[in-house]
């Protein structure tokens, strides 16, 4: 099995960086599960935060 790159939205970044309401360590355990959605997942996600 070979690598497989992980690509997340900056703009999904950006709105779990700012969110006031997740500890630090809930925004680390939550961008593991970002990181393997797919990118029409991620857009999504943004409209919803």
């Amino acid at each position: 099995m070979g690598k497989q790159q992980i690509k997340v939205d900056g703009k999904v970044l950006d709105k779990i960086a700012s969110s006031e309401i997740m500890t630090e360590s809930e925004k680390l355990s939550f961008m593991k599960y970002v990181g393997y959605m797919t990118n029409s997942e991620q857009k999504e996600l943004v409209e919803i935060i």
